[in-house]
């Protein structure tokens, strides 16, 4: 029983330790810059399964020069952040940064896009895929209206953890009375 018991234990602890030990956190910053035009916000998609933005973090970076102060960031779900402000004019630059959350096999490269607007017009826009450890390949964007403005919930990693391990204490609790139960009907 006592090794059954130290078995269980240590399944417990590795399905507890797994999902911090497989989570990873990429920051990246990026600037909009060198339009004819002026814009006035800027739509970041995340397009890799298992990624997704950390809660609050994508916004204009107050630590980065920029033509504009007051812009603001708006999570609409956990794969799309807005970011709106006054405009910037034609020639001018917007820094923000992203923090992405995922896999580190998923954060080994993945993809993004950017879509700068003018209202509710886009005036520029662009899809690239990398991580801050390598270069980013630029590529065509899905266009506005094909991102996932409403993805579907993915089931959080601890959430399954949290299930599995009580799936496993259930299983040993049953099994320590079954145990028991023959005992008292052997003596």
């Amino acid at each position: 029983m006592k090794r059954f018991s130290l078995v269980l234990l240590a399944i417990a602890t590795a399905l507890a330790i797994q999902p911090v030990a497989l989570a990873q956190t990429d920051s990246q910053g990026w600037s909009e810059s060198g339009l004819s035009v002026p814009f006035n916000t800027i739509d970041v998609f995340v397009e890799t399964p298992g990624i997704t933005f950390n809660s609050g973090t994508v916004a204009y970076d107050p630590g980065y020069t920029s033509t504009n102060a007051d812009w603001t960031a708006a999570g609409v779900n956990p794969t799309f952040y807005t970011m709106t402000g006054s405009d910037v004019p034609p020639g001018g630059i917007q820094y923000f940064t992203t923090d992405v959350t995922g896999s580190v096999l998923a954060l080994s490269s993945y993809t993004m896009d950017f879509y700068s607007l003018e209202g509710t017009t886009v005036v520029d826009s662009a899809s690239l895929t990398g991580s801050s450890g390598s270069g980013w390949t630029p590529g065509p964007a899905l266009g506005i209206a094909n991102e996932n403005t409403t993805p579907a919930a993915v089931p959080e990693y601890g959430s399954l953890s949290m299930l599995l391990l009580s799936l496993l204490a259930l299983a040993g609790g049953f099994f320590f009375k079954v145990r028991r139960s023959v005992r008292f009907l052997n003596s």
